[in-house]
């Protein structure tokens, strides 16, 4: 049986997936906003996210980030 450890990194990892597909259409329409010059409207609904979809929030970022380079 899988330890109770990698149970709960599954778990968490899995959250973590579809929290991603939640939020990106969100990430999208921000960062549109942003290049729009819309900087404030965007960091209003942006504070407006939960810790946990701040923290995955910032991983789509990164992993676009990646993508541009």
């Amino acid at each position: 049986f899988p330890s109770h450890d990698k149970i709960k990194t599954y778990e968490k990892t899995k959250s973590t997936k579809e929290l991603k597909v939640k939020l990106y259409p969100l990430f999208s329409r921000l960062q549109d906003m942003k290049n729009e010059g819309k900087t404030n409207e965007a960091n209003a609904i942006y504070n407006q996210l939960t810790d946990e979809e701040k923290r995955v929030y910032k991983l789509l970022k990164a992993q676009f980030k990646e993508y541009e380079q």
